[in-house]
C-alpha cells in the first residue's frame, strides 16, 4: 500500500462519518465520536507519511524533501480489532497516571513516532527545560576509525535551556530559546532588552486531537527528533532514524534513538528533556582567586555604585555565576557519580576512592559524605540505570584512539546550577600507565613524560552546516604517550610484581578521576597549583599524604618519581593521593551555605570574602589561557615551588637513562627497532624539557591580586629573578650539548639504531644529527626571539 493512500481504518471510519450526517435524527454525541474517530486516524496517518527534516537548529523546517521513514505500513495483516483498539484510534493513548512532567505514548509497530503528553507542566501556560545530549554508543568504521566515542556531549550549545509555551490559540505549543548572554536587573530597562533581544522563537508544533480528552496538551515528537530536540544538530544529518527507548520520570523525560548517518556510521544518541525549577537556584558570584566555570552575562542597565566603587562600574556591568551543585537540594545532600558497567570491574574501586576522596573538602561544611560513587552492585544501584538520563551523573570507560579523560557539566544557564555531570576515561589510560611501569625498574626511572594536555580548554565557535561542538567546556588532558625505556640499566622489574604493579595503575587512575570529579563539580584548571609544595615535600609520603604532589588536584603533574627506587618505592607517592589545600578553598566557596546570598548578588557574600582573601594569600592561581604567554609558572607537568630545579632534576634522569637505553629499550627477541624509537623519544622530550626552561629567561610572574578593603595595594607582575634566569641558562647550554651531557647514543651503539617496523613497511638509520640540530634550531630561535630579548633588555 503506499503511504499516500489512506489505510482501511481511516476510509471505514470517514464513511461511517458521512453515513452518521445523513439522518436528520442522528445523536450528536455519536456524531461527535464518529468525527473524533476519523480525525484521529487520519492524524495518525499522517504522521506515518514522510516527514519533511528540518534544518540545524533554526526552527523546524516547511522544505518538502524527505528523509526515508523507517516505520511499517500498518495497512496490512493487521486484525481489526487493533485497527479499532484504543492505542491505535487515539494518537494519545489512554490517559496515564500523572508523572509531574511528561506522559510518552509510542504506537506499536511505529519505530519512528513519539506522542509527548505535557497536559501537567503546561497548564499553567509555559515550562522551562534543559536539554543534554549524549552519544550512547561509538560511531566506528574500519575505514575512517572513530567518527564519536562513547559518552560524547553532543550538544552544539552551552545554553540549551527551552521555554516550552502553550500557543495563545492553544492549539500549538511555542517552542523558545531565551537569549541569556544579555539580561538585566534594572526594572527601567526590561522593556529595552525584551525588545532589543527579540523571544528566541525556534519554531511551533500542533496539538493533536485527544479523543473524549480535549484538555490533554498532546503532540507528536518527530520533528523534535529530527531537530536533536533543538540541542544536537547532529541529528539534521542523518538520512532515517528508529527510536529505541521513551521513559518518561518525575522531572526528565528521556528519549533514546538511533540515527543512520549520511556520512558516518550509525550514531545512538539518548536525550534527556529536564524539568527546570521555576525559581532558579541563588546564583554566585565567580571570582579570579578561586577558579570556577561560569555562565557569563552582560547585565544592561543603570545603578548607583555604593562607596568607592567607580560609576562607570556599574553600568551595563559583565556578571558571571560559577557552576555548582545545588547541594542542599538534593537527595540526602548527596551528589552521586554513577560508575558505568563499562568500567573494568577490577578499576572500579579506585574510581570510586577517586570521586569520594572529594569528600575531605566537604567536610569542614558539614558534609562529610557530600560525593559518593555508586558502582555496579551497590544496593542502590538504580535498576533503571541509563548514562544519558539526566538523573544520573556518570563516569564511563570508552574505547578511543587517544589517551584522554574529559569531565563535563551541563548547567542550568540561568544560575550556574549543575543538573548533570559526566566524565569519560579512555581505554588507552592502562596501557600509558603500563608503557610508563615498564620505564620504572629497577630505579623507578620514569622517562614517558607528557608532552602536554591533547587539548586544553575549548571553546569551540559553532560552525553551520557541519557538528561541531559550540562554546563547550570540555577538558581534555593528561595525554600520555608511549614510554622511553622499560628500565634503568637493562634489568626487568623485580620489585614490581604483577599485582604491585596492578596497584600502581590503580592509583594513577585514581588521580586522574579526582581531577575530573573536580571539573564536574565545577573546578577550573589551576597549573599553578604545583608551587604550594616543595621539592622535600614529594619525597616523604608523610607530607604528600596530608598535601598531595600539588596544592591543587586540578594541576596537570607528572608522577612523583624523584629519588625512588625499586626498594624504596613506596617510601613516595607516585600519584597524588588527597585534593590539595587550595582545592578545599575552592569547594568552601563553592558550596559552603549562605544566608541571604540572594540579597548580595551580585557581590560576594561576607562569608564567602573571607575565603577569597585566604585564598590569594596563601595560592597562586592561572587559567589555561596563561599558559604559554609570558609567566613561566603557569605550566602544566612541572612540580614543585622550585620548577628549575625540578627540571634539572629531570635533565640528570635523561642522562642517567640514556647510558642503558639500548638493553633497557629492547629485550631478548624485540626488533632492534625499539632502540631507534627509544633514542627519538628521548630527544624529544629533551626539546619539550628546553621549551620549558627557556620560558623562564626574560619571563614575568603575573598574579590574580585584588586591591585591599582598605585601599592597600598588592603587587601583581614581577621579573623573573637574575638568579633563576641564570640558572635557567645554565641548564639550557647543557641540553644544547647533548653529546658532551651524555644524552646521545654511545658510539658503540650506533650499529644498532634504526628506527620503523614491519608493520610500517619499512626500516631506516635514525639520523641523530639532524634530529639535534632541529632540536637546537627551535630552542635557539625560541631564546632569541624578539619579544623574549625586548623583555630581557627591559627587565635586565
Amino acid at each position: 500500500m503506499a503511504r499516500d493512500d489512506f489505510c482501511g481504518g481511516c476510509r471505514m471510519r470517514l464513511l461511517f462519518a458521512l453515513w452518521a450526517l445523513a439522518p436528520i435524527w442522528a445523536d450528536p454525541t455519536e456524531l461527535d465520536a464518529s468525527s473524533d474517530a476519523a480525525v484521529s486516524c487520519l492524524q495518525r496517518h499522517a504522521s506515518n507519511r514522510e516527514r519533511p527534516r528540518p534544518g540545524k537548529q533554526a526552527g523546524f523546517s516547511h522544505q518538502t524533501t524527505a528523509a526515508p521513514s523507517s516505520s511499517s505500513s500498518r495497512g496490512t495483516g493487521l486484525p481489526l480489532e487493533a485497527e479499532f483498539g484504543p492505542g491505535f484510534s487515539d494518537p494519545c493513548g489512554p490517559e496515564q497516571p500523572s508523572t509531574g512532567f511528561a506522559r510518552l505514548e509510542r504506537p506499536r509497530h511505529d519505530t519512528s513516532e513519539l506522542f509527548i503528553d505535557l497536559t501537567d507542566v503546561l497548564q499553567n501556560g509555559s515550562v522551562t527545560v534543559l536539554v543534554t545530549a549524549m552519544s550512547l554508543d561509538g560511531a566506528y568504521s574500519d575505514v575512517d576509525g572513530f567518527d564519536v566515542t562513547r559518552a560524547e556531549p553532543l550538544e552544539d550549545t552551552e545554553n540549551s535551556l527551552l521555554v516550552l509555551r502553550l500557543s495563545k490559540s492553544g492549539e500549538g505549543i511555542d517552542f523558545y530559546r531565551p537569549s541569556l548572554g544579555i539580561r538585566t536587573s534594572d526594572n527601567q530597562s526590561e522593556e529595552a532588552v525584551h525588545r532589543g533581544l527579540g523571544d528566541g522563537w525556534l519554531g511551533s508544533l500542533e496539538r493533536l486531537h485527544c479523543l473524549g480528552n480535549p484538555h490533554r496538551i498532546v503532540i507528536s515528537g518527530v520533528k523534535l527528533i529530527w531537530a536533536g530536540f533543538f540541542a544536537a544538530s547532529i541529528a539534521a544529518d542523518a538520512a532515517d532514524y528508529r527510536i529505541l527507548q521513551a521513559r518518561g520520570y518525575a522531572k526528565n523525560f528521556d528519549v533514546s534513538v538511533e540515527y543512520l548517518m549520511s556520512s558516518m556510521a550509525p550514531l545512538r544518541v539518548g536525550y534527556s528533556l529536564v524539568l527546570l525549577p521555576e525559581v532558579p537556584m541563588a546564583a554566585r558570584p565567580s571570582d579570579d582567586r578561586l577558579l570556577f566555570f561560569a555562565s557569563e552575562f552582560q547585565d544592561l542597565g543603570y545603578r548607583q555604585a555604593a562607596g568607592a566603587e567607580a560609576p562607570s562600574h556599574e553600568i551595563d556591568r559583565t556578571t558571571t555565576s560559577i557552576w555548582r551543585y545545588n547541594l542542599e537540594a538534593l537527595p540526602d545532600q548527596q551528589i552521586r557519580i554513577h560508575v558505568d558497567p563499562s568500567v573494568p570491574e577490577r578499576w572500579r574501586e579506585a574510581f570510586r576512592q577517586g570521586i569520594e576522596a572529594w569528600n575531605l573538602a566537604f567536610a569542614p561544611l558539614g558534609h562529610p559524605q557530600a560525593v559518593r560513587g555508586v558502582v555496579p552492585g551497590d544496593e542502590d544501584w538504580p535498576q533503571d540505570y541509563d548514562m544519558s538520563d539526566a538523573r544520573f551523573s556518570t563516569i564511563s570507560w570508552d574505547l578511543s584512539d587517544e589517551v584522554v579523560s574529559m569531565g563535563v557539566a551541563k548547567v542550568d544557564p540561568r544560575s550556574g546550577e549543575i543538573v548533570k555531570g559526566d566524565i569519560t576515561m579512555s581505554s588507552g589510560w592502562v596501557k600509558a600507565w603500563l608503557e610508563d611501569i615498564d620505564s620504572l625498574a629497577p630505579g623507578l626511572t620514569h622517562l614517558a613524560l607528557p608532552r602536554g594536555p591533547a587539548s586544553g580548554l575549548k571553546l569551540l565557535q559553532t560552525g553551520r552546516g557541519r557538528h561541531q561542538r559550540a562554546w563547550r567546556r570540555l577538558e581534555r588532558g593528561h595525554a600520555s604517550r608511549a614510554a622511553l625505556a622499560r628500565q634503568k640499566g637493562g634489568r626487568r622489574s623485580a620489585a614490581l610484581n604483577a599485582t604491585a604493579i596492578e596497584d600502581l595503575v590503580a592509583t594513577g587512575l585514581r588521580a586522574i578521576v579526582m581531577h575530573e570529579t573536580g571539573h564536574i563539580l565545577g573546578l577550573r584548571h589551576n597549573f599553578k597549583g604545583s608551587l604550594g609544595i616543595s621539592l622535600d615535600c614529594l619525597k616523604a609520603k608523610a607530607c604528600t599524604s596530608e598535601h598531595g604532589l600539588s596544592a591543587s588536584v586540578m594541576d596537570y603533574v607528572p608522577p612523583n618519581l624523584h629519588g625512588a627506587d625499586a626498594e624504596s618505592s613506596l617510601e613516595v607517592d607516585v600519584f597524588t593521593p588527597v585534593v590539595g589545600d587550595y582545592d578545599k578553598l575552592a569547594i568552601a566557596y563553592g558550596y559552603r551555605a549562605v544566608d541571604q546570598e540572594a540579597q548580595a548578588w551580585p557581590k560576594v557574600a561576607p562569608e564567602l570574602q573571607e575565603i577569597l582573601n585566604v585564598a590569594e594569600q596563601q595560592f597562586e592561581v592561572c587559567y589555561d589561557d596563561d599558559m604559554d604567554v609570558e609567566d613561566p609558572t603557569c605550566m602544566a607537568y612541572d612540580m614543585s615551588e622550585d620548577p628549575i630545579g625540578f627540571y634539572e632534576q629531570e635533565f640528570a634522569r635523561y642522562v642517567d637513562v640514556s647510558k642503558g637505553l639500548l638493553e633497557a629499550s629492547v629485550a631478548p627477541g624485540e626488533p632492534l627497532a625499539l632502540y631507534g624509537e627509544a633514542v627519538t623519544s628521548l630527544l624529544g622530550r629533551v626539546e619539550s624539557l628546553a621549551a620549558k626552561v627557556v620560558s623562564w629567561v626574560g619571563g614575568i610572574k603575573d598574579g590574580y591580586k585584588h586591591r585591599g578593603q582598605q585601599g592597600e595595594l598588592v603587587q601583581s607582575r614581577a621579573p623573573i629573578s637574575r638568579a633563576l634566569q641564570q640558572r635557567a641558562l645554565a641548564l639550557l647550554f647543557r641540553l644544547l650539548r647533548p653529546k658532551a651531557s651524555g644524552l646521545l647514543p654511545p658510539q658503540d651503539n650506533l650499529p644498532y639504531l634504526v628506527e620503523g617496523s614491519a608493520s610500517h613497511d619499512h626500516v631506516r638509520s635514525v639520523d641523530v644529527s639532524s634530529i639535534v640540530h632541529d632540536v637546537a634550531g627551535n630552542v635557539l630561535e625560541s631564546l632569541l626571539g624578539g619579544k623574549r630579548l625586548l623583555q630581557i633588555y627591559r627587565h635586565g
